[in-house]
């Protein structure tokens, strides 16, 4: 038998429930009134196996679903906000793979999409540092973003491409000095572009430094 040992009000209409196992449950009032839980009451592992799957396991798969209502995401992003919903890792796992039987969750998807929204807008450097920090797989989003490249239909390098609109944003067209196009270039080597690249793109727009 397992005994709830404290119940804490922790929102509105929102109770935390301390268990003997030290499990904790959060349970909206209309459910400690519907499976009579009060503290110090005993509860049967048939009894808190279908309470947990009510308020923890249903209600994380609610939350997977209403996020990914909202927009495409990542399984590392989901699961991360699922975490911070407090669900365990076992109602997280459950409630993942719940939402791929039904194909709502998919990396490869969401990275190709990613790829081909930002290509030719940001360099590889930050494509690749966004997709990871979303919780995709570096060698996916590498491998993924190399496909996307070869595919392209623009005859420039993306690379290039989004390196001369860096480039067109900061100097609007104006003429640089030597000592401004070098403050450029080291901006734009922080950003990720490599010296090489931007070289030839500043001796694109303007005379050789």
């Amino acid at each position: 038998m397992i005994t709830v040992e404290k119940i804490t009000k922790s929102g509105k209409q929102y109770f935390e429930v301390l268990l003997s196992s030290g499990y904790k449950l959060n349970m909206y009032s209309s459910e400690l009134r519907k499976f009579g839980v009060k503290e110090g009451c005993e509860l049967t592992d048939e009894r808190f196996f279908e309470i947990k799957h009510t308020c923890v396991t249903v209600r994380a798969r609610k939350k997977v679903l209403s996020l990914l209502e909202m927009c495409d995401r990542p399984e590392g992003e989901l699961r991360s906000k699922l975490r911070l919903k407090g669900y365990d890792e076992e109602a997280v796992d459950d409630a993942i793979e719940y939402a791929k039987k039904f194909g709502y969750i998919d990396d490869a998807r969401y990275a190709k999409n990613y790829i081909s929204f930002n290509l030719g807008l940001k360099n590889k450097t930050k494509i690749i540092y966004g997709l990871t920090a979303k919780g995709i797989k570096k060698d996916l989003a590498l491998r993924l973003y190399e496909e996307a490249v070869e595919e392209t239909d623009s005859k420039e390098d993306p690379e290039m491409e989004a390196l001369l609109k860096e480039i067109r944003k900061k100097t609007k067209g104006g003429e640089l000095s030597y000592e401004e196009k070098t403050k450029l270039s080291a901006s734009l080597y922080r950003k990720g572009f490599s010296l090489t690249l931007i070289k030839k793109a500043l001796n694109t727009e303007f005379d050789d430094l």
